[in-house]
């Protein structure tokens, strides 16, 4: 199964002139809520220089918000990257412009607000949206409670039944686990399980946890014998290797193949 690791990188000196290669599929560069206010514009500068030394992973910019994140994109413009996330998102104006300016990136709107989710179904239905993602954090601070799961239920199931209906990527988000690795991948798997297409992570340790249970999982190789052998059977449901397959469970397993060939086909 192909889960896609998305590693938060803030775009300090500290973790801008370590080593970047190798750390994730893809690095998300913070200019956002990881940088002091004062030093917005230093990190502004910092972030261009790193992009131009190609980090070796698909990449990600976190702008800020309102007028900051005009400058942001000021700033980016013109630099190699993949993609934008554009933090509060709670309509499709921020959107709209970006989508002018930076036609050859995936943008991907994170929403982290009762408004946002309110207004969630315009923001994923517009054409050129590669994905949406979920701020649990900011979402409860609005609420005015402490993070938790009761909280955040209605919001991430809205997110992932959208973002399934128009077709667009979901990320669910961080979880604050990074030493109790056992923890944290039981929520990342609840994530999965929910049906988002991967979580955004906060440290290594996260990463590593992830690509262990990854490498666990059914190989595609696996995968292809199940599908193979059910569609030789005239029958709707077959039982293989003593795990009963129907029709759903196979459609999901060709998913699977086809992320996993995709993944290693950019590799």
């Amino acid at each position: 199964m192909a889960y896609k690791t998305w590693l938060f990188v803030p775009a300090s000196e500290r973790f801008l002139s370590s080593r970047l290669e190798g750390l994730a599929d893809t690095l998300v560069f913070d200019l956002e809520d990881s940088i002091r206010e004062e030093d917005k514009s230093n990190a502004r500068e910092r972030l261009c220089r790193a992009l131009d030394r190609a980090p070796g992973a698909e990449t990600y910019i976190r702008i800020n918000a309102g007028e900051a994140g005009k400058e942001d994109l000021q700033s980016l413009k013109g630099r190699g990257f993949d993609g934008l996330l554009f933090p509060k998102t709670e309509s499709t104006e921020q959107l709209l412009a970006a989508s002018e300016r930076f036609r050859d990136k995936k943008l991907i709107a994170l929403v982290e607000s009762p408004h946002g989710i309110l207004n969630l179904e315009q923001i994923v239905r517009l054409p050129f949206l590669y994905g949406v993602a979920f701020g649990g954090e900011d979402y409860c601070r609005e609420l005015g409670v402490e993070t938790n799961e009761l909280a955040t239920q209605y919001a991430r199931g809205r997110l992932v039944l959208l973002a399934h209906c128009y077709q667009k990527y979901c990320l669910d988000s961080i979880s604050m686990e990074y030493r109790d690795t056992a923890q944290f991948l039981q929520k990342y798997k609840e994530s999965i399980a929910m049906g988002f297409d991967s979580k955004l992570l906060i440290h290594p340790a996260q990463v590593q946890a992830v690509r262990a249970w990854k490498e666990s999982e059914m190989k595609p190789d696996e995968m292809k014998r199940i599908v193979r052998l059910f569609e030789q059977n005239n029958s709707g449901l077959v039982n293989i290797d003593g795990h009963w397959y129907e029709r759903p469970h196979i459609e999901r397993l060709k998913k699977w193949i086809a992320q996993a060939e995709k993944e290693n086909a950019g590799q």
